[in-house]
């Protein structure tokens, strides 16, 4: 199985969430996100991963808030724990929010589509030919990467700009994210870019993409092109899910690499009580299988 390193994915360039809403903790406190236990099992391999991305908002009404969040997965058959921890002092102005400290990149923060597939860690695996940059970047830093970010909304539009300097193998990453999002009723269209500077090369993804959200149906996918110096890789994402009663989502997803296996996904998800869910699914590359099962809860 791949593992994720940006190191790794600079040398080897030529290689070819469903939306929570936050969980009102009282006092302006808010948390949203989702905890996984999940079981994969591939052809000669099987694992068990432990998922969290979780976040924790504070707004006090005035000027100043924070923000937190935790990333981390912990692989258990090679005992890897990835893990981004990310925090900042929010300032609330009439332009928009300012936050400084170690803000969570907007590309991450803002994202519009959920992750791929029903296994977090082949999400994470097919991360290298989809960005972000930053999250790999994070999981390398191994601490806080210093930063700021900026974003606001004017009218159907949303918006975003951040910057970040992570640490990799003793050099300095500089990242800047930029974000673009319009919102019109079940539709949502959305931009985004990175550029970094690291060991002379110039890494960037760009993406384009929608999502059309209805009463029991959705269906959306991207075009993504990641660069790594002279090499590059270009992508295209589509997906649906159909709720087949109100607790009960199945899913389809399907991910189209350059010179490379393309990647498809069939899945679903039960959910039961307020923040409880089942998911499992299949999932098929050339004439590899990857089957995952998984529990949790999503806020």
């Amino acid at each position: 199985m791949m593992r994720v390193s940006l190191l790794a994915l600079l040398a080897v360039g030529a290689i070819p969430p469903s939306a929570a809403s936050a969980f009102d903790l009282g006092n302006g406190l808010a948390v949203t996100g989702s905890v996984k236990l999940e079981y994969d099992k591939y052809e000669s391999d099987d694992t068990a991963v432990l998922d969290a991305d979780l976040g924790l908002s504070w707004r006090s009404g005035g000027l100043i808030g924070f923000d937190a969040a935790l990333d981390s997965t912990y692989i258990g058959d090679s005992d890897e724990d990835l893990t981004n921890i990310w925090a900042a002092l929010v300032f609330s102005t009439d332009m928009g929010e300012f936050s400084v400290g170690a803000p969570r990149p907007v590309v991450e923060s803002m994202a519009v589509l959920p992750r791929f597939g029903t296994s977090r860690l082949l999400d994470l695996e097919t991360s290298f030919a989809r960005g972000p940059l930053s999250t790999a970047a994070g999981f390398e830093d191994n601490g806080f990467a210093p930063g700021l970010a900026f974003t606001g909304q004017s009218g159907s539009v949303s918006y975003g700009l951040s910057y970040h300097r992570f640490e990799i193998g003793g050099d300095d990453l500089d990242l800047i994210q930029g974000v673009m999002n319009y919102s019109n009723g079940a539709t949502t269209l959305f931009i985004s870019g990175e550029l970094g500077d690291l060991l002379s090369v110039d890494p960037s993804v760009v993406k384009i993409g929608g999502l059309y959200s209805a009463d029991v149906y959705s269906f959306g996918g991207e075009l993504a092109r990641v660069d790594y110096g002279s090499e590059g890789i270009t992508t295209g994402r589509l997906f649906g899910t159909y709720d087949v009663m109100p607790e009960l989502t199945v899913k389809g997803d399907m991910l189209l690499i350059e010179n490379s296996e393309n990647i498809y996904s069939l899945g679903a998800e039960y959910r039961f009580g307020q923040v409880g869910f089942v998911e499992g699914g299949a999932s098929f590359v050339d004439n590899d299988q990857i089957y995952d099962i998984g529990v949790g809860l999503k806020f």
